[in-house]
């Protein structure tokens, strides 16, 4: 994992547009890591996380994450050489998303 010494103000965050309107009112909450596991460094394999972008890579309904309103300690850039993932150990208040 990369030190957090810089943190995009945004990153983006991929849902299933039936879950948007529930997503907007109380925020993400972080899942067991099944699909990419594998792609996550050791210790954090078995702990609940949110996967993030930098970018918007597909279509699909996507959400702007504020990432004034995460812990930073919490936040993790993934070294991988042609995605650029984050991952985030916490839960993402409704504050910090608005939807593209």
């Amino acid at each position: 994992m990369a030190k957090n010494r810089f943190v995009l103000r945004y990153l983006y965050h991929k849902t299933k547009r039936k879950f948007l309107g529930e997503i907007l009112f109380q925020g993400i909450v972080p899942k067991q890591p099944y699909e990419w596991k594998g792609l996550l460094p050791r210790k954090l394999q078995n702990t609940p996380i949110i996967w993030l972008t930098e970018t918007m890579m597909s279509k699909g309904c996507w959400l702007i994450v504020n990432t004034d309103y995460l812990q930073r300690l919490k936040l993790h850039k993934l070294k991988l050489k042609d995605v650029k993932w984050w991952i985030y150990e916490g839960e993402i208040p409704p504050e910090a998303l608005e939807r593209v």
